[in-house]
């Protein structure tokens, strides 16, 4: 809202738009010289900054939300509550806030600080906006514009703020992001009144919106929150659709959820029923807490957790490597990323059109053709292409001076990606004006019926001399130079506004030759890219000839190329079968992009699509990662989620091993925890069964769980070892069931072994008094007797209980230590392939706290709920590091069975 007047944004728009442009800028103090210096501050005062707030206002409290709202933490927190109504407990309480504020905090903490590292970078790549001011035309960052500024507007650009329309030149503008209307909107300058959406005003472009065609001068209306997209802000963004680590971090969550879902109850049902047959008066609380307990610690809180911190640094550490990531998501799908379909002009090539020659018909060099293309490319009011730059270099060092400044411009159709041509129209005074147009062959002998010979005369155009001039085109395409073709007509003076239907009856004059050298690196990085297990295609709007020779010189199969039009002529279905054997496409349409990159997901790969302009937009919308460059369009960095500093296939190659990086050390957290987690649990309800009391402590088992967590946090700075990295990586549910399936129970062995050596060794040695009359002499005797411990007569024997659920607290420390390590390698820990120091230290630090938890006294007795305890033999502390290689030596075997039968185990 305009301080001082009660005037809404919308109505001042319509009031734009239904007034003469010179009467706009009068009510806006402005003028086609653009604002003075000392009007910028009262505009800003007056109107406001162009910076949207309204999209970013809770920025802190969502990212604090989805911290801390995940099915985890949900879970945990339904868990506490429950836990403090049905049996209050200090303790207990404290345990689960600390998990839940723990897993919460870090999430929130990682992607706080990626936020700054994203920000920070994406800083670099700020939209830029030509303006007007003082008579002098400038390029400033879009922020800086205020009300009454008059900006240019040129193809490819954002329109950065609500504007009118001062003049026209051709101008379209796609309002897809406002409008959902696919097809792009012609824009003029003439007052027109506005009844019904103001979107449909044709004299109005809008923030948001991205230029396409044409070109335009306009005065700023409405700037930031008082535009239209500042108004819709909050429902602008589309939800785009589901990329592959949406579904594989999905299946891998239900697959944990599944798990804790189905083996939580029966513990539930063996304690329930063993309670009830002790006449133990709290069996069904004690049933109910002990679930809750194992719920807890199956449960895999740490998980987003463990992602987010995984993600964090990955897009630290991948900015570091001159890649800023804009979506962190976006670095799961990187690493899993198989097939990148990449344009071919900067990125396999130099990027350095120059112009190689300009000759007539019959190849000899043309002085006619020279003037002309240049003449094009100089009077463009719209030459925002490398084409275009490199003629106008050209004019600039090989032609007179005073030749070219001789004619003037009358008008001009601007390029566009249908008629893919340009054109201008000149004049000398002399009364009669020259249409000159440049533009793909195809198109241009689609209008000219004349053609200069040899001789400078001209001649019908026929079939026989249209088929000679494609046949020289291919001669110049095969040997990977780019040609267009240059044709012209007289005018009669007196016309000033020109459309494509005046495109019509030109003599086809000549060819502008160019080359792009390839880049030296393209060729390597192609190979290193299949090393590493991914495909790379071609897809470019350059035509057949051009793309072969290129791709041939760097290795890319050549032997089926398919151009647009076949693609036109293709279902879906055909076309999915098609993009797996053909890896170059050209002469393709934005849809045409799209339609492959589509093609390719439904095939089940994870595709990245790599495009710097508004014709790439439609296919990175729809790919798994899209990547742009620092000197893309402003819409394709818009649309992009990674942005790279350099163009390079090495840098994308870099990426792509960064993010099986995050991948890698997010699944061993997952396999891990998921596989003991499965193997405990059996270990549990075997427990249950076969003991008449609670195999280890709520509270042991919750205690456990945080120390292993905080434990595992250590494995996003673990070492990734090449072999991982050499393929795409994606969450993958079947792999995680079946390593879980084969590696869990070897906790159930090492267990089982464990109890035998706690009970018929270190408990047959500590005697019990008061039960001889039942048999029990020793505290093995208590255990084996099957008497409820802690329970009514025999509640003096609670200490039993505790003795042995410390003494398998410890056993499992050392188990789950050893599982940190197995889990990350396929080779044999320590000895082939050693962790990260950080980790290393982190399991030793926890190993010891686990290891003497048991020995702290009153701290183990608050844990234990009992005060007289009896005091752990230190002998028995010499079985855990045997169990611990047994466990070891025994893991690896079955480590080695996966590997050979499967093919994988840790990643």
């Amino acid at each position: 809202m305009v301080k001082g007047s009660t005037d809404t944004p919308e109505q001042r728009l319509r009031r734009a738009a239904s007034t003469e442009a010179s009467d706009v800028l009068n009510e806006y103090d402005s003028r086609l010289e653009g604002h003075f210096n000392e009007e910028l501050t009262t505009s800003r005062i007056k109107y406001g900054k162009n910076e949207v707030t309204n999209h970013n206002k809770h920025v802190v409290l969502k990212r604090l939300y989805h911290s801390f709202v995940n099915i985890f933490i949900i879970s945990l927190a339904v868990i506490d509550i429950l836990w403090m109504v049905l049996d209050p407990d200090i303790i207990y309480f404290v345990i689960l806030t600390t998990l839940i504020l723990v897993s919460g905090t870090v999430t929130f903490v990682q992607e706080t600080r990626s936020s700054k590292a994203a920000a920070q970078l994406v800083s670099m790549v700020t939209t830029i906006i030509t303006v007007v001011r003082e008579g002098t035309e400038m390029e400033v960052d879009s922020r800086d514009i205020v009300v009454g500024d008059i900006i240019i507007l040129d193809t490819g650009d954002l329109v950065p703020a609500d504007v009118r329309i001062i003049s026209s030149n051709h101008l379209k503008v796609d309002q897809s992001a406002l409008t959902g209307e696919s097809n792009p909107v012609g824009k003029y300058s003439e007052a027109k009144e506005v009844g019904g959406n103001i979107l449909t005003c044709d004299n109005l472009a809008f923030m948001g919106t991205n230029v396409v065609g044409g070109s335009a001068v306009a005065m700023v209306v409405a700037v930031g929150d008082d535009t239209i997209f500042g108004n819709m802000a909050e429902s602008l963004s589309e939800k785009k659709p589901s990329t592959t680590y949406d579904k594989g971090s999905k299946s891998i969550v239900n697959v944990l959820l599944k798990i804790m879902f189905c083996m939580v109850p029966p513990v539930f049902f063996i304690i329930l029923i063993k309670g009830y047959m002790a006449n133990d008066p709290d069996y069904f609380l004690n049933a109910v807490v002990y679930a809750l307990t194992l719920a807890i610690g199956l449960m895999p809180e740490m998980l987003a957790t463990i992602v987010s911190t995984n993600l964090a640094k990955g897009a630290i550490d991948l900015s570091k490597k001159k890649v800023i990531v804009k979506d962190v998501t976006a670095i799961q799908n990187f690493g899993a990323m198989d097939v990148l379909c990449s344009d071919k002009t900067g990125t396999l090539t130099q990027n350095r059109i120059s112009v190689k020659d300009c000759s007539d018909l019959y190849g000899n060099s043309s002085s006619t053709v020279e003037l002309y293309s240049c003449l094009n490319a100089k009077n463009l009011r719209s030459a925002t292409n490398q084409i275009d730059w490199a003629l106008q270099e050209y004019a600039d060092e090989e032609l007179d001076s005073e030749t070219v400044e001789s004619y003037q411009s009358v008008g001009d159709v601007p390029f566009d990606f249908d008629r893919r041509r340009a054109t201008v129209v000149v004049s000398k005074g002399e009364g009669i004006d020259l249409m000159i147009t440049k533009g793909a062959i195809p198109e241009m002998l689609d209008i000219s019926s004349a053609y200069l010979d040899q001789d400078r005369n001209i001649q019908p155009m026929d079939d026989k001399r249209k088929n000679e001039i494609l046949g020289m085109i291919e001669w110049y395409s095969v040997k990977g130079m780019r040609v267009l073709g240059v044709g012209y007509k007289p005018m009669p003076s007196g016309k000033t506004e020109f459309t494509d239907e005046d495109e019509t009856d030109l003599i086809f004059v000549g060819y502008v030759v160019f080359t792009d050298p390839v880049k030296p690196s393209a060729k390597d990085a192609i190979r290193d890219m299949a090393e590493y297990g991914i495909d790379v295609k071609v897809l470019t709007g350059d035509n057949e000839y051009v793309t072969r020779h290129v791709c041939e010189q760097i290795g890319i199969d050549v032997s089926e190329i398919l151009t647009g039009d076949t693609i036109d002529d293709y279902d879906d279905d055909e076309l999915a079968e098609v993009v797996e054997r053909v890896h170059v496409f050209t002469s393709l349409t934005p849809d045409d992009k799209a339609r492959v990159v589509k093609a390719l997901k439904a095939n089940g790969h994870t595709v990245g699509l790599m495009g710097d302009g508004i014709n790439d937009v439609l296919a990175m919308r729809n790919a798994d990662v899209s990547i742009s460059v620092d000197t893309g369009t402003d819409i394709a960095k818009e649309t992009a989620s990674m942005i790279l500093l350099e163009k390079d296939l090495n840098v994308l190659k870099t990426g792509a091993i960064e993010g099986r990086k995050v991948y890698v050390n997010s699944i061993k957290y997952v396999k891990m925890i998921g596989s003991i987690n499965f193997g405990y649990m059996f270990s549990l309800i075997l427990g249950s069964l076969l003991f008449n009391f609670e195999p280890m402590g709520g509270i042991m088992i919750l205690i456990f769980n945080l120390i292993n967590d905080i434990a595992c946090l250590f494995t996003t700075w673990d070492k990734v070892e090449d072999e991982f990295v050499r393929e795409p990586r994606t969450w993958d549910a079947p792999n995680l069931t079946a390593v879980m399936y084969r590696y869990g129970p070897m906790c159930v062995v090492t267990d089982i072994m464990s109890w035998i050596f706690f009970i018929f060794v270190v408990m047959a040695g500590i005697g019990v008094t008061g039960f001889e009359d039942q048999g029990i002499y020793t505290a093995a005797d208590a255990v084996l007797s099957g008497v409820p411990l802690g329970v009514g007569e025999y509640e003096s024997l609670f200490w039993v209980m505790v003795l042995f659920q410390s003494l398998w607290c410890i056993e499992q420390y050392w188990m789950q230590v050893w599982a940190i390590h197995i889990v990350r390698t396929n080779k044999l820990p320590f000895f082939q392939s050693c962790s990260a120091k950080i980790l290393v230290v982190t399991t030793i630090v926890a190993l010891a706290v686990g290891t003497l938890l048991p020995f702290s006294g009153g701290l183990w007795e608050a844990i234990a709920g009992y005060t007289d305890l009896y005091a752990i033999p230190l002998y028995a502390l010499l079985w855990m590091p045997f169990i611990a290689c047994i466990y070891f030596f025994g893991s690896h075997l079955i480590k080695r069975h996966m590997l050979k039968t499967k093919g994988f185990f840790a990643c």
